[in-house]
């Protein structure tokens, strides 16, 4: 397995007197005279009450706020709402397995990590996450479109560099090492590059089927309609429930048999103006959003993740195996448990995968 994969109780004894009165107290020369004795009850201090009554309000409180929380809208579909217990029920049911799996792995490798003394300071997170948001300005964008959390994020990365660090023990990079990293990933022709961005155009689109459409969609436009509106009127294109907005285009992304001329004519449409374009039995009405040109970040603004990144993957190559299999024998030797037994299962076969070493 990679590593990137006495409770007690008391009881007091009590005597009980079997009604018998308590003797008379005598009082001793000299000493403070007797307290009267009473059978009756002590009286409970008021402020204890008041203690439980705001206790028992604090509980409720909770409880109302969690109860709040899970029935709360989460969408309406049609004026029918769906709950955020529906949601989250749903998402346990598709996706709990998998998401169970990964939270069990990074919780172990987190462990691993610190009881290694592998584990990155707070510093050195925050200097890892400004070199990332220098590599991709449009980082922290790119986070909140995928609700992604800082605070996960820092934490994925986090096993990252102190998984990088057990690696790279004792390992060195040449600069040319580092050089042949940037070039792998600034080349044009990999299509996973990822200091090159090819060109490219976001568009909005009205699918036609017939030139009857077409003429009602231009009217529509020409009237000052919104773009979105008129799409999702008349657009016979899926994107139409997007208001006609669909992915980035880049150069020979659409096949130009089935979509003749269309992807070339995108890209001569000026940003903001509009263009009507017929290919093969549709007739398109295109809005250029933006046209970004083709982009290499500069080595002297990546060099240090190159060197970060060339280390690492010497690294894994050099103490891997190792590592891998220190984890491993952590792993086996961890407990897990899940309070809701619908999960064991998942867990068993996780560890008995552990233990076999598949």
């Amino acid at each position: 397995m990679s590593v990137e994969e006495n409770v007690g109780t008391s009881q007091e004894l009590v005597e009980q007197q079997g009604g018998r009165r308590s003797p008379k107290r005598t009082a001793v020369p000299g000493s403070a005279p007797p307290t009267m004795y009473s059978d009756k009850k002590k009286k409970l201090p008021g402020w204890l009450f008041v203690g439980l009554g705001i206790f028992v309000g604090i509980i409720i409180g909770v409880l109302g706020m969690w109860h709040h929380e899970r029935t709360k809208p989460f969408m309406f579909i049609n004026n029918q709402v769906v709950s955020q217990d529906e949601f989250v029920n749903q998402l346990q049911a598709q996706s709990g397995n998998p998401t169970s799996l990964l939270l069990i792995t990074n919780t172990l490798k987190e462990q691993f990590l610190k009881k290694e003394n592998f584990w990155p300071t707070k510093d050195a997170i925050d200097t890892q996450i400004a070199k990332l948001e220098k590599a991709n300005p449009k980082l922290l964008t790119a986070l909140v479109d995928q609700h992604v959390t800082m605070d996960d994020f820092r934490r994925d990365q986090a096993i990252k560099m102190g998984t990088n660090n057990m690696y790279t023990t004792g390992v060195t990079v040449t600069p040319q090492e580092v050089q042949n990293y940037y070039s792998q990933e600034s080349n044009p022709q990999n299509p996973n590059a990822q200091f090159f961005t090819p060109e490219n155009v976001a568009v909005q689109i009205i699918a036609c089927p017939d030139k009857k459409t077409l003429s009602e969609a231009q009217s529509a436009l020409t009237k000052g309609v919104d773009f979105a509106t008129v799409a999702q009127q008349f657009s016979k294109d899926v994107s139409r429930s997007n208001g006609g907005v669909i992915p980035k285009v880049v150069r020979g992304q659409f096949n130009n048999k089935i979509f003749p001329g269309l992807n070339a004519a995108m890209f001569k449409i000026p940003v903001g103006a509009t263009s009507v374009i017929k290919s093969g039995p549709v007739w398109w009405i295109i809005k250029c959003l933006k046209h970004q040109p083709e982009t290499i970040i500069p080595f002297s603004q990546v060099s240090s993740l190159c060197q970060q990144e060339a280390l690492s993957i010497k690294g894994q190559r050099v103490n891997g195996p190792k590592v891998n299999n220190e984890f491993k024998q952590f792993v086996v030797a961890s407990h897990i448990t899940a309070v809701e037994g619908s999960y064991n299962p998942i867990i068993q076969h996780f560890m008995s995968t552990a233990q076999s070493g598949s």
